[in-house]
């Protein structure tokens, strides 16, 4: 399997990579991950997994976790059992557990993932495995429920399906993506453009900023905007009397061939000029926070 990833991307000069996978495919992406980061010579941008069994024992855990720091993360949705088993097993990684109505994480991001208003985030030391009477229990249920049904079009029949069984379905994992990302996705949401006649990269590292004043002008501030998991967030827009915050948008960089390029985009604010004043600009880009000052003179 790392093989065809290297093949990859050798031939569409990947910038980066991501693996992912759910239940056995889980497993599977960590050890293409492995193969990948030890044989092959890739250097991952991240590996994620969805209801992935444990695969490791302590002293691969611990590679593991050194090799991949910060830049793998499982999911386990509820009940599902599969990341519990086999208990003799460990988990290596960051868990995002959706629990009730709680996210249990063994490392809080703030600058990923972070859970949306009105969901309780709470730190963890690990996954706790099955325990023997728990292993019992299941073994009981799933002689007493039936296994999963499919219709006629060879589809599965998610009604009536025992709890333990319909938490590791990869459609209840998607759910509860979808919810935890929507204050991060709503900025790359597509919204109407904004014209400008005057268009300024803010650097990262420049904290002050003069432009010459014009009335009318209309600009555009824009900020560098990596992927995921250190793409600005938080954005927030201070303008001075004269000054006319008009909004923020998500611009990609176009190819020349007018593809969108993955990964290359900006983060632009728009404010029109009807006097001389001053922009504060803040947010989160990583673990950092970044302020800038436009003096519009």
């Amino acid at each position: 399997m790392a093989g065809r990833v290297i093949g990859f991307v050798n031939t569409f000069k990947t910038k980066y990579v991501w693996i992912t996978g759910h239940s056995l495919g889980g497993a599977l992406a960590l050890m293409c991950a492995y193969d990948c980061e030890t044989k092959q010579g890739i250097k991952l941008t991240g590996l994620m997994t969805f209801g992935q069994p444990r695969i490791g024992d302590k002293s691969f855990s611990d590679y593991i976790d050194d090799k991949l720091k910060g830049r793998y993360v499982y999911f386990v949705n509820q009940d599902d059992v599969v990341p519990r088993l086999p208990e003799w097993l460990l988990h290596s990684g960051s868990l995002v557990w959706f629990k009730g109505n709680e996210v249990l994480r063994t490392n809080i991001f703030k600058t990923f993932m972070a859970a949306p208003g009105g969901t309780q985030e709470r730190q963890i030391d690990q996954l706790p495995p099955l325990s023997k009477a728990e292993v019992e229990t299941l073994k009981q249920k799933i002689r007493e429920n039936r296994m999963p049904r499919r219709n006629e079009r060879g589809e599965m029949v998610v009604e009536g399906l025992p709890i333990f069984i319909k938490d590791h379905l990869m459609q209840y994992y998607v759910e509860k993506i979808l919810k935890l990302l929507a204050h991060v996705l709503d900025p790359l949401m597509p919204k109407p453009p904004i014209k400008s006649n005057l268009s300024l990269e803010i650097k990262s590292d420049v904290s002050e900023v003069e432009i010459p004043f014009k009335k009318g002008d209309v600009l555009e501030l824009k900020i560098s905007d990596p992927p995921l998991p250190n793409m600005v967030k938080d954005m927030k827009v201070k303008c001075g009397a004269g000054l006319e915050y008009l909004g923020t948008r998500y611009n990609t960089e176009k190819s020349p061939n007018g593809g969108v390029m993955v990964g290359v985009g900006w983060t632009c604010v728009y404010v029109k000029t009807d006097a001389p004043g001053q922009i504060e600009l803040s947010y989160e880009r990583g673990l950092q926070t970044y302020q800038h000052r436009i003096s519009i003179k």
